[in-house]
């Protein structure tokens, strides 16, 4: 089974499925389709846009940032909230004989 891979303008490229003709021309590593190799040549690049707001580490790709982000640096320097946590008052409820009672968050 041949697929449709990428289209430009009017030219086609067929790929049989498991076939990657998209090389990178820095490493080894080959593609599937035009943008993934597109996005992996970035990552061999010392320019590193994408940076971490909580530690600032920087990143070629913003895929990794976010990744970072979600992963290590959110459990490593999480915000801490900016309001103290709110004090609760227990407050007996009436005909309770167990002393059973609701908190209330003021």
């Amino acid at each position: 089974m041949i697929r449709i891979l990428h289209k430009c303008t009017l030219k086609f490229i067929l790929c049989v499925p498991g076939e990657k003709p998209f090389k990178c021309s820095i490493c080894t590593k080959a593609f599937a389709d035009k943008s993934n190799l597109r996005a992996h040549v970035q990552t061999h690049s010392h320019t590193k846009p994408h940076v971490c707001g909580r530690c600032g580490k920087a990143f070629a790709l913003k895929s990794y940032l976010y990744k970072h982000e979600e992963s290590s640096c959110m459990r490593l320097h999480s915000v801490p909230s900016k309001q103290p946590p709110s004090p609760t008052i227990s407050v007996p409820l009436p005909g309770r004989m167990l002393g059973l009672g609701i908190a209330i968050t003021v």
